[in-house]
């Protein structure tokens, strides 16, 4: 293979595919190799950037190459944090010149203010990406989502992932998939977050590819990867189908369906892959510890429910929170009558007797169907986080005793988002 090649390349994009490839890269690592990305030059104009820490790998093109010369599938090896601060302070729309000598071996990156060479190394022993493969006569699962939508959920649901040694599975992020759509769930135990996405991803496109419907765990040491490496092609796609919102009805008929904005899952159990169009592909292991059935913890036909402002209990919340105890972070919320309007309104007192401190605070409710009286404890971050979850102005509390865990919902038929919030006890006097 001839050990020397010359391309050009927008900073721009080679800067993000080296920022989100180093965000995957430990501080240590079993394999030396393994903190340092690797850069396939495939042909004239395609190339990739490849990175892992052993358990996750992902893959990322480099969008605007340009070879100048030099062999096709020429492949090395280079830590990025030898060059990324330097790359992030020249203009992003600069193009720069780089040469590789492999019998040096160094690299050589040419800009307009100068140049800078940093080593570089051979790639022969970079682990490759595991593939998905066909498990005890099994085919593996694929199924297609829409981008936008898995990034927000699982970004909702990393609320209620837990940080547990012994029980990893609690970890991660279920992909529930049936044949009629898939739910995204998480729960530490405390509390649980819970959306779906129905069968058909509003268009034509198929929801599974291939393989028999099963749970897709996506352990939480990649959400920030997912999300930086996938975010931003969804984010262009989002404006394309804003633009086509305000198109005729014959732009629309022509437009294509769900494509660049799609992530396509495959799974066999072991591992599983996100894709997306772009070619950006991002591998990891799968916890093979079984998910728990989070179904059964869900109360099922709730008498009561109020429904509250969402921003105003939020506010409230903030408010008393500081004075409840640092320890149980204890939230007591009652429904109860606001004596001046004669309106239904809940009741949020925090106290913490150890340095005498207490606060109390009434927001008026939309409407209720709880007994006047009626009260239970919760802890106050819980609530928080769960509120913050939801995106209609008022939110709807399900409420069954003071014993059981409370539920919250979006105020919107169609919508599918349910949190959780388990209950604590409380020291009535």
């Amino acid at each position: 293979m001839d050990n020397k090649i010359k391309f050009t390349v927008e900073n721009r994009s080679f800067t993000k595919a080296l920022k989100s490839c180093a965000k995957i890269i430990n501080t240590k690592n079993a394999l030396p190799i393994l903190g340092d990305v690797v850069i396939t030059v495939s042909d004239n104009t395609n190339a990739t950037m490849t990175a892992g820490n052993g358990e996750a790998f992902i893959q990322m093109p480099i969008a605007g190459l340009a070879t100048i010369e030099g062999p096709k599938d020429y492949r090395f090896a280079l830590s990025p944090f030898d060059v990324k601060d330097v790359l992030a302070n020249i203009n992003a729309d600069q193009v720069l010149t780089i040469e590789v000598d492999m019998d040096k071996p160094m690299m050589t990156v040419g800009y307009l203010q100068g140049k800078f060479s940093v080593p570089v190394e051979r790639a022969d022993e970079y682990p490759a990406i595991p593939t998905i493969e066909t498990h005890d006569g099994q085919q593996p699962l694929s199924v297609v989502l829409p981008a936008q939508w898995l990034l927000r959920e699982v970004g909702a649901a990393k609320i209620a992932v837990a940080s547990e040694e012994l029980r990893p599975v609690m970890n991660a992020v279920c992909l529930d998939v049936d044949v009629e759509g898939v739910c995204v769930v998480a729960s530490d135990g405390h509390k649980l977050y819970k959306n779906r996405l129905h069968y058909g991803l509003g268009g034509t496109t198929p929801f599974i590819l291939g393989g028999q419907p099963q749970n897709i765990l996506l352990d939480k040491s990649i959400f920030g990867i997912l999300a930086d490496a996938f975010a931003p092609a969804a984010a262009l796609d989002q404006k394309r189908l804003a633009a086509l919102a305000s198109a005729d009805d014959d732009q629309k008929q022509k437009a294509p369906q769900w494509d660049d904005c799609t992530v396509t899952i495959t799974t066999n159990g072991h591992h599983v892959s996100l894709s997306i169009a772009d070619g950006t592909q991002l591998s990891c292991l799968c916890c093979e510890q079984r998910y728990p059935n989070w179904r059964s913890v869900i109360p099922q036909g709730a008498p009561y429910s109020v429904t509250v402002e969402r921003e105003a209990i939020v506010r409230s919340i903030k408010r008393v929170q500081p004075f409840a105890s640092d320890s149980s972070q204890l939230l007591r919320i009652a429904v109860t009558t606001d004596p001046i309007s004669g309106d239904p309104c809940l009741r949020l007192t925090t106290e913490d007797y150890d340095f005498s401190k207490t606060a109390s605070e009434s927001v008026t409710l939309q409407d209720s169907t709880a007994p006047d009286g009626f009260a239970i404890g919760v802890k106050a971050s819980s609530l928080l986080e769960v509120l913050g979850t939801l995106r209609t102005e008022n939110a709807v509390i399900n409420l069954t005793d003071s014993s059981r865990a409370i539920t919250i919902q979006e105020e919107d038929k169609t919508s599918h988002l349910l949190a959780l919030v388990m209950p604590m006890l409380l020291n009535e006097k």
